[in-house]
């Protein structure tokens, strides 16, 4: 057998068996046969890499921009309208703890605003001087300066160093409705005299 033919047979055999071996399975393996005799390593006519075209890698992109479009906005509202709901929750909680103590005490409180923001609780019998050197009930600080919480009311008279919320023994509190503004959104909130809870007017995030 000649050289010519052990490389045409070698060749052959490394089509894939399932493959007819006649017409143009011949014709490949007598080119691959003479890549053979002139030193070229011979390759399966499947063995290849394929690699990603320009096109495919630009839709993928495309695609991921808009998945990122839809999803991060929607992320970001999310967590915009948590961050909201917990500066209502710690609000209320500020309210709830002013109510059980006046019925406790047996004695009046208010939440006092004060000029830096924070809110305090006293005793309603407390005046100026004692309220200056004695130390509160409980000190109540907003997350963050750009949060502010206004109380409105007919009478608060927000130039004065303070507005003031009052709880009575009884359980009940004089009627305010509350706002809140901060990076986060806006809420309104209304306050019942008789159960000192507060149900949301608006509720905006950003």
């Amino acid at each position: 057998m000649t050289e010519f033919e052990k490389a045409h047979v070698f060749c052959l055999s490394l089509i894939p068996g399932d493959q007819d071996t006649t017409g143009c399975a011949r014709l490949v393996a007598s080119l691959a046969c003479f890549r053979y005799i002139a030193g070229m390593p011979p390759t399966r006519s499947r063995d290849f890499r394929r690699a990603f075209t320009l096109l495919e890698i630009v839709l993928v992109l495309a695609l991921l921009v808009m998945i990122l479009s839809v999803g991060v906005p929607s992320l970001r509202g999310q967590l915009s309208r948590k961050r909201l709901q917990d500066s209502f929750s710690r609000f209320d909680t500020l309210a709830i703890e002013a109510q059980k103590r006046s019925v406790n005490d047996h004695e009046s409180y208010v939440l006092a605003w004060q000029k830096d923001g924070s809110i305090r609780v006293y005793p309603v019998a407390w005046d100026a001087a004692q309220r200056r050197t004695r130390e509160p009930a409980a000190v109540w600080v907003p997350n963050g300066s750009d949060e502010r919480y206004t109380l409105v009311r007919a009478d608060a008279l927000t130039d004065h160093p303070s507005a003031e919320w009052t709880f009575w023994p009884s359980g009940n509190c004089e009627p305010v409705t509350v706002k809140y503004q901060g990076s986060a959104g806006t809420w309104e909130a209304r306050y019942n005299a008789l159960s000192a809870r507060g149900t949301l007017l608006t509720f905006l995030a950003r």
